[in-house]
């Protein structure tokens, strides 16, 4: 970036050829779910596997930009990412906030509280409930640090997976704010076909759809994409708690080190965008993957 005029090019390549040259470089074939996809080696980009074909999506290969794309000047104690964690005790929630890249003093404010310690602590908190056990609570969680000031709506929860041995096996269970809750669910696949086509407004029809069906639960399927952090407010404010997969599905992946990196930095940029969202109770791996 660069003081006056600055100019952005991209290279689109075809996904369907690009991702043949990458399976013609492996080492060894890497085998991908072909009754699935009719457009083949997808597994060999990281854009999503229905995107291919699959047994109930057409098969395009689409591509392009998905939300924003600028520039901005690197400033050395700006905050890149917020790390929000929550601590529960009796009549009392504390939020802990790690600014990361920032260098000068941060403050945060939630509830009427500030600190800049990075942890304050809420008395009486009210909670975030899932639908049908309670309020979907949220709260503006303010993080300042020089001129830059971050905004977050977070939900006062504690939500753990119960997963002990009992008499009947290993349990799965949720437990949120220390009542268990019966999940009541179904997989979300991407909304659209061509994604420039999926609007707020439309997504919220859905979503509450489920809500008025007693839902309680949505999991964004594997072999989709990450939703905009517009639909992870959605369920928030719905109740609905989000199962979170990680885009890999029914395919076998490359295991050499550039792919494993590029995982990596993915993996890392989805959590650190996603987990302060009250709605987000488990993170799962993959799809149908061994």
């Amino acid at each position: 970036l660069r003081m006056g005029t600055n100019d952005i090019a991209i290279t689109f390549r075809s996904p369907q050829i690009e991702a043949a040259k990458r399976q013609a470089a492996q080492p060894y074939f890497v085998p991908f779910s072909a009754n699935n996809t009719p457009i083949h080696n997808g597994n060999m980009l990281r854009k999503p596997s229905c995107d291919f074909g699959w047994d109930w999506n057409i098969a395009l290969a689409t591509f392009g930009l998905y939300g924003d794309f600028y520039l901005e000047p690197k400033v050395a104690d700006r905050i890149s990412d917020l790390l929000i964690t929550q601590t529960h005790g009796t009549g009392y929630v504390d939020v802990t906030v790690t600014a990361i890249g920032a260098v000068g003093d941060v403050t945060i404010s939630l509830c009427g509280v500030t600190s800049q310690s990075g942890t304050l602590r809420i008395e009486n908190p009210i909670l975030w409930w899932p639908a049908g056990a309670g309020d979907q609570v949220l709260h503006d969680l303010t993080v300042t640090c020089g001129d830059q000031v971050l905004h977050r709506k977070i939900g006062l929860r504690d939500a753990r997976l119960i997963n002990t041995r009992d008499a009947s096996g290993l349990g799965f269970k949720f437990n949120i704010n220390g009542r268990d809750i019966f999940a009541k669910g179904s997989n979300w696949i991407p909304a659209d076909a061509l994604a420039g086509r999926i609007t707020p407004q439309d997504t919220r029809d859905l979503l509450q759809s489920a809500v008025d069906a007693n839902m309680n639960m949505i999991r964004v399927w594997g072999g989709g994409r990450y939703e905009p952090t517009w639909f992870y407010d959605l369920c928030d404010e719905l109740g609905l708690m989000v199962w979170q997969d990680f885009m890999f599905s029914c395919h076998i992946y490359p295991a050499d080190a550039a792919f494993l990196a590029d995982v990596a930095i993915e993996v890392r940029e989805q959590a650190l965008r996603l987990h302060h969202h009250a709605s987000m109770v488990l993170w799962c791996g993959d799809n149908e993957l061994i």
